[in-house]
Order: structure tokens, then sequence, then C-alpha cells
């Protein structure tokens, strides 16, 4: 299959490509001359192409705390301009085509009042990063989800939740770090001054696993990490 993409370079992006090799992409980055914020720019290379039936829409503005710092320049601020704007762009091409758009969210969408979210929960993002991003709102769930053109919203996450705590204990153990240099502390006192986030964001992920994809547990994840790590 040929697919259109954005962010095809950055981490998520990259994997992507790397374990779906079975597939064409073209990837629209600043890096190849393409501005995803600029219609003018994006718009011709979506309803241009004939043959891609989907766009992976994975360029994000992440940085979260400069977010919430631009979070008074509202829709002037880089944040927007990439998660919002540059999505309805992208949304609006796709539909001009026909095309089927996957957009990768956050937990950060929800406020983590409940301990645990579907896909039917309304989102309520906190800081500015998460409402830009839920405004525009895992590579064999992908596949699985093009392939049999799905729509809607699929929480593509692992099977288990955990502290950051507990998770980076798991990474230390698992590449031979000093375990001992990981120390617990509280979520008020690791988050003080910084943008806010949900204390939890609990994710069921049974509609994925309905279409025959197995989600991995944490520590199996970073295992796998490793694993490919150690082999490339």
């Amino acid at each position: 299959m040929k697919l259109l993409g954005t962010g095809l370079s950055g981490l998520v992006g990259s994997r992507i490509v790397a374990l779906l090799s079975q597939h064409t992409f073209t990837n629209f980055s600043l890096e190849n001359g393409v501005d995803i914020t600029d219609s003018a720019s994006i718009t011709p290379r979506i309803t241009g192409d004939t043959d891609s039936p989907w766009v992976l829409h994975l360029a994000a503005y992440t940085n979260v705390q400069q977010a919430e710092a631009d979070a008074l320049l509202g829709e002037n601020s880089t944040a927007w301009k990439v998660n919002v704007a540059a999505t309805q762009t992208l949304v609006d091409a796709c539909r001009i085509t026909g095309k089927h758009l996957l957009y990768i969210d956050t937990d950060y969408a929800f406020d983590g009042a409940k301990d645990v979210y579907s896909e039917e929960d309304t989102p309520h993002p906190l800081g500015w990063y998460a409402k830009t991003k839920s405004e525009g709102a895992i590579a064999a769930a992908i596949d699985a989800l093009m392939s049999r053109q799905a729509s809607g919203i699929y929480h593509v996450v692992g099977s288990e939740a955990l502290s950051p705590y507990i998770a980076a204990g798991i990474v230390a153990k698992t590449y031979g770090l000093d375990e001992a240099l990981v120390k617990p502390t509280t979520f008020a006192s690791y988050f003080a001054g910084k943008a806010p986030i949900p204390q939890k964001a609990v994710l069921t992920n049974g509609k994925i696993r309905a279409l025959g994809v197995s989600m991995r547990g944490f520590a199996d994840g970073v295992s796998e990490m490793k694993r490919q790590e150690e082999n490339s």
C-alpha cells in the first residue's frame, strides 16, 4: 500500500516505517521542503495524490511546558498551528480526495478524574498542549486499522497501567542500570510549577484487541525495544 504521512522521521514515525516496510511511505516534513502549517504547501500534495488511501498524521508539537508558556498566544502559538490548524488542513484535504486520516492523540486528552477511560469518554484536557492535541483529534495496531478501513477512536495502549516510578524501575532493570537511582516522589511535588497533566489516565484497549491486535505489557514492550536496538 502507498501511504502519505507527516512526522515519519520522528520517534514514532520512524519505527512505523521500519516495522511496516511492506508499505511505501511518502513523508511530508520540513526536512523535505513541506511545511504542514502552510495549507498552500501541504494541500496540493494530498489532493494531487491518487494512489494513497491513507494519510498518517504523526507530526505534532510535543513540548508540554513550552506549550503552556505560550498558551496566551492562543491560535498564534506553535502548538496550535501544528496540532490544530495543520490537522484541520489535512482533514479538509482528505475529505476532498476521500482519503482516510489516521491521527495519533494523547492520553493527556483526559483530566484524570476517573480511574479508567474508554473510547466513548468525552475528552477533558487540562493544559494547553493537551487542548491543542485534543482539538486536533505502535505499528501492528496501525496496520490492522488500515487493513480493515477502520474509523473512529481506538485506544492503542498497553495492557497495564503503571506509575512513572514503577515504569522507570522496569526500564532500569531491563537495561541493567542502577535501580537504586530511581527514587519515589509524590505527584504534587514532581509536577509542582509545571503544566497541568492528568494524574490518572488509564485507557481501556478492548476495542483494538477486538481487531485481533495483542497489546504488550510495559515490561514486555521495553524488553522488545531493547532487543530491537541490539539487533539494529
